[in-house]
């Protein structure tokens, strides 16, 4: 799930998290005139977090495809449907 300053109260409460202890991959892509840096940090949600886990789960699958370098999701996701052992590399290599 995607978190941005505009949701504070979330923002707040995820920045509580002991951080230097969550695994993380990050990736820099440059398009449309910017320099844009993504970071991934996976954790089991905490309690308080009621709502839409499988959206959450499908944003971390979009996050992951986009850092193995895929443009195209769709494509990915049928590429991976394939074979369930594909789905492992990005995962090894995040």
């Amino acid at each position: 799930m995607t978190v941005k300053a505009d949701m504070p109260t979330l923002y707040r409460r995820l920045e509580r998290l002991p951080r230097t202890v969550i695994p993380a991959a990050s990736a820099v892509s440059t398009g449309h005139g910017r320099r844009a840096r993504r970071t991934i940090e996976a954790v089991p949600a905490p309690a308080w977090i009621e709502f839409g886990v499988m959206a959450s789960l499908r944003g971390l699958v979009v996050s992951l495809l986009c850092l193995d370098g895929r443009a195209d999701i769709a494509a990915a996701d049928r590429h991976h449907a394939r074979d369930s052992h594909r789905t492992l590399k990005p995962l090894h290599t995040a």
